[in-house]
C-alpha cells in the first residue's frame, strides 16, 4: 500500500506548452528554482509554459493568439531568470 503512495508523490512533472499542447517532462527542483527566480509559485510557472519554438515567435512579435499583455507574461516566466546577486555584482562593477 506504501508504494502506491509513494509512486503518487515521486510523479514527474510534465509541463504542457499553451499553444501547441506538447508535453515536456521536468522534475520539480527545476520548476521550484524558475518560480523562485521569478518570484512566482510553481502553478504559476507550470499553466504559463510555453515550448521554446512557441517564445522565440512570441519574442519575434507574434502572438500566436494570445493578448500583448499575455505574451509578455509568459516572455518573463519562460526567460531566462536573473539572479538578484549576479544583477548587483553586474551593478557594483559598471559603478
Amino acid at each position: 500500500m506504501t508504494n502506491n503512495t509513494n509512486t503518487k508523490q515521486n510523479k514527474t512533472p510534465v509541463l504542457t506548452c499553451l499553444v501547441t499542447k506538447t508535453n515536456r517532462p521536468t522534475n520539480l527542483e527545476y520548476l521550484q528554482n524558475k518560480a523562485s527566480k521569478a518570484g512566482v509559485t510553481v502553478e504559476e510557472i507550470v499553466s504559463n509554459y510555453v515550448s521554446r519554438e512557441v517564445l522565440k515567435n512570441l519574442r519575434r512579435g507574434n502572438l500566436q493568439g494570445l493578448s500583448q499583455e499575455q505574451a509578455d507574461r509568459i516572455i518573463r516566466l519562460n526567460g531566462k531568470q536573473k539572479s538578484k546577486t549576479a544583477a548587483d555584482r553586474r551593478q557594483a562593477v559598471t559603478a
